[in-house]
């Protein structure tokens, strides 16, 4: 057997998973990526990452966000590169929007340290944001931005030095749940593992087909600006932002490059057939509207858009993702579809990925998450 457990992917979550794993001394542990290790062409890619505690998706990712937050600032020790930047994260709404509420529920349920900002508190602390007549802000004073290059590549070293054996440019083409093990090919070989973890983010489907239809792949869209006065868009005054006003929906964080401030757009575009359809580059016009409307709430920058890149996520209807075994005798986990807000979670799922197939506990109650709203058990004949 060439591995206890294989890792197919080494993106966001399955770097995540191949370091927490590589942590088990007496583990043998594989790990194969279509790409580059560090690649730029899915998720994890961006500059900086949000990171919520108060969490207006659902207050039922906090404890997962709680546990994450710890582990990137113990990936950041190890890899002694600051991956997480503890400016707080605001958020920016009506106060009876859901998203607001969810953030409320975070707070209260989980006590969590914070402070509710009234429309002339917010003007007054943040006047970066121009209020529309009636937004409250709540500051999270354990959010912050990750640095997602940074994060995976740190994450990645770590396996290395922890003895784990990684596959650039190796993609697996089919794997089979047989007998003696698991059977993972690639143009190189067959490999047979006791265990693998599914993390292939947008490529999920390549390698289990009856995902195709269910996961949808979107275009994700990011843009910096120049600011009048950089002063004003520093990471000591400037904390990452969540803003809900009316139909749009922006997110950003402070300058960390020396001259621009990223401030982008939800996931609004239509869906693509796979990621080879994917067109790095928005046409100008659309670009520059979106810059327009994003300097009609925040006017200190100049509202064309200095620079922009185009990534990709997968998405599932309910935007709830599928962590666990999906395989009849335990010996398949997959991570996906975490719909455009996994990357400030995949610490935590890694850990929990290398748990469940070391036959661990993971602490968590994943019922939410389970495959099996989606998929069908695969059986392995004889078994």
């Amino acid at each position: 057997m060439d591995a206890d457990v294989a890792v197919v992917g080494l993106g966001t979550m399955g770097s995540m998973a191949a370091w927490r794993l590589s942590q088990q001394t007496s583990l043998r542990v594989l790990g194969f990526e279509q790409f580059g290790l560090g690649h730029a062409h899915g998720s994890a890619a961006g500059e900086s990452r949000l990171f919520r505690a108060a969490y207006h998706e659902d207050p039922g990712f906090v404890p997962f966000l709680l546990q994450a937050r710890k582990l990137w600032q113990e990936l950041s020790e190890k890899s002694m590169r600051e991956l997480f930047l503890p400016t707080g994260t605001l958020s920016i709404g009506f106060g009876d929007a859901p998203q607001l509420e969810n953030v409320f529920a975070s707070v209260d349920h989980y006590d969590l340290p914070h402070e509710i900002l009234d429309s002339a508190d917010l003007a007054r602390r943040f006047p970066q944001h121009k209020l529309t007549g009636g937004e409250i802000g709540v500051l999270d004073h354990l959010g912050g931005g990750i640095r997602p290059e940074l994060a995976v590549t740190s994450a990645l070293e770590q396996a290395k030095k922890n003895g784990a054996d990684l596959h650039a440019h190796e993609p697996v083409m089919k794997i089979r749940f047989e007998e003696d093990g698991v059977h993972l090919t690639t143009e190189r070989r067959t490999y047979v593992v006791g265990k693998v973890i599914i993390a292939s983010g947008a490529w999920t489907d390549r390698l289990l087909p009856e995902l195709k239809g269910l996961l949808v792949i979107k275009p994700l869209l990011l843009t910096w600006f120049t600011p009048l006065r950089i002063s004003e868009f520093m990471p000591a005054v400037f904390p990452t932002f969540i803003r809900d006003t009316q139909d749009f929906h922006i997110f950003g964080a402070p300058v960390l490059d020396g001259f621009s401030v990223k401030i982008s757009v939800n996931d609004i575009f239509d869906p693509i057939e796979s990621p080879d359809s994917l067109i790095r580059y928005f046409d100008a016009e659309t670009v520059s509207a979106i810059g327009h409307r994003v300097a009609e709430l925040v006017p200190g920058v100049f509202p064309e858009p200095v620079r922009h890149t185009v990534h990709l996520d997968s998405y599932l209807p309910e935007r709830n993702p599928i962590i666990g075994n999906f395989e009849s005798t335990g010996r398949g986990i997959i991570l996906a579809g975490f719909s455009g807000h996994g990357f400030k979670l995949a610490p935590v799922i890694g850990d929990i990925a290398a748990r469940i197939s070391t036959d661990q506990e993971t602490g968590f109650n994943l019922e939410a998450f389970a495959p099996s709203r989606v998929l069908q058990p695969t059986a392995v004949p004889g078994l």
